[in-house]
């Protein structure tokens, strides 16, 4: 940096969280997204404010989040927004998080062709028949409509799902999210989620076969099936994630070796060695690489699966040289695997990376124990290691074990769902943001409970467990201290603990 010219990159988060805040009492033209919640007298307000300033003109993202119970948003915050979108003449992607859209709103978009419509539906707000009329004119009718995310919760014997019929279909859409959506069928009515389905084609084939998959950029499903039968379309697909249990090495690897486009990001809860030739054919366009795999291989030892890892890991780094984002399982048996960190640590272009370790069990948790200064030391190792090779990671988060969510860190061997989710932790490691400490190697790292720069580690853990003594055992900021001191905390301990 030059002396003469200070750069904001010296000043600390504090500093430049207090800078912002003024430049948004100052100068509030300079920001160009905004966030609006649907049912709120602030959205009203704040709007209000945007139009008497002149400033519509600026934004270019807008959020609509309406988070209430309520069937839909309120009347006159919508009617407010719908007399000012045309003026949001700047306007480029609006995103509507709500099951109602008002017909006002609809009708206000089709004279605003340039704005993509990115839409989300959520099952526990009351998708179900009653509202599915409007929805249905939402998406078949928009020719806004650039992105859809639909998310169940949990299954019914009613279909609620978008029952598209007749031919009706969404605009071509350029992303698609589905979470446990509950595709009809017609040839079971009675099955769960098919009573009273409206079509006779089931629903999963009905999507093939009338929907335009040709600019659809981004995919996460946990369906194999549906990616199966519309693979041959997906000409302009960048980004797959496939959420979904395990259905063999071959089948996953012939998907990623058939999709006809090149992919950026690739998304797989598990893989081998055929899944790993898939993803080296996208080797020259990869940008993110999200990698999981399964915690009991039964028949192979923790060496077996470290030294695997590590030789897929090289494959990777030499093959992959455009990965800026990293996320992967790291197994580990009594001691560090360093040899594979090293390895993680050398990918060329890697700004983020995401280290995932198995949790263990309810009767053995795995050793060593995932820490907060466990966490302290490894980033100081990786930096070291990426320093002697020119390079230097933005952020480093470490996961101890994962919460039954498929795609995200080794399935645990026993225990129940509780307590696994009880005990799991996240450190995320990451350089000072000021020039001058970050060429001398500080960083921060923080969890749920617990912060503190590089040279602070000691006196904050020391800090910490004073604190700790003046808890109540069952507390649950003392459980989160205890797992981010001392690691996970057996199941028969917390037993003890909660009838002392």
């Amino acid at each position: 940096m030059d002396p003469a010219r200070p750069s904001l990159a010296v000043l600390g988060l504090d500093i430049i969280s207090v800078i912002m805040d003024m430049l948004q009492d100052t100068s509030p033209s300079s920001v160009a997204s905004m966030a609006l919640e649907g049912g709120s007298d602030a959205a009203k307000r704040r709007l209000l404010q945007m139009e008497k300033q002149d400033l519509l003109p600026a934004i270019r993202s807008l959020t609509v989040d309406d988070n209430t119970s309520s069937r839909q948003p309120r009347d006159d915050t919508m009617h407010i927004l719908c007399r000012l979108l045309p003026q949001m003449t700047g306007l480029r992607d609006l995103t509507w998080s709500s099951n109602f859209m008002p017909a006002k709103i609809r009708a206000a978009l089709e004279s605003c062709p340039s704005v993509r419509l990115h839409t989300r539906f959520d099952e526990y707000r009351a998708l179900t028949q009653v509202n599915k009329p409007c929805n249905l004119v939402t998406l078949a009718g928009s020719r806004n409509l650039s992105s859809l995310q639909v998310v169940y919760e949990e299954e019914r014997d009613e279909y609620c799902g978008l029952g598209f019929t007749g031919g009706e279909h969404p605009a071509a859409l350029e992303e698609l999210v589905l979470r446990h959506y509950p595709f009809g069928r017609a040839c079971l009515p009675r099955v769960m989620g098919s009573v009273n389905y409206p079509s006779e084609m089931d629903e999963m084939d009905y999507w093939a076969a009338h929907f335009d998959w040709s600019r659809l950029r981004r995919l996460k499903t946990p369906s194999l099936q549906l990616v199966r039968q519309i693979l041959p379309r997906l000409t302009a697909l960048q980004d797959l994630s496939l959420q979904i249990h395990y259905a063999g090495d071959e089948v996953v690897g012939a998907v990623l070796l058939e999709v006809p486009a090149s992919l950026t990001s690739i998304t797989m809860p598990f893989f081998g060695d055929t899944t790993l030739q898939g993803i080296l054919r996208h080797a020259k366009t990869l940008r993110k690489l999200d990698l999981h795999q399964l915690y009991d291989h039964g028949w192979d030892s923790w060496y077996e699966r470290a030294e695997r890892t590590r030789r897929w890991c090289q494959m990777l780094r030499d093959e992959c040289s455009l990965v800026e984002e990293l996320s992967l399982d790291v197994v580990r048996d009594g001691a560090w695997p360093f040899e594979l960190l090293d390895t993680l640590a050398s990918f060329p272009r890697l700004r983020q990376l995401d280290i995932w370790l198995q949790l263990g069990a309810e009767g053995s948790t795995t050793e060593p124990k995932m820490t907060f200064e466990a966490a302290a030391m490894l980033y100081k190792h990786l930096e070291a290691h990426g320093q002697q090779q020119g390079l230097s990671l933005d952020r480093i988060g470490f996961h101890s074990g994962m919460a039954w969510t498929v795609g995200r860190g080794y399935l645990t061997s026993g225990g129940g769902m509780g307590w696994v989710e009880d005990q799991c932790m996240a450190f995320v490691c990451m350089p000072s943001e000021r020039e001058d400490e970050r060429v001398l190697g500080r960083f921060t790292i923080s969890c749920p409970v617990l912060s503190a720069r590089d040279d602070q580690v000691k006196e904050v853990v020391a800090n910490a467990r004073a604190a700790r003594l003046e808890m109540e055992n069952e507390s649950e900021m003392w459980q989160s201290l205890t797992i981010a001191l001392d690691g996970p905390i057996l199941q028969e301990f917390i037993g003890c603990m909660m009838f002392d």
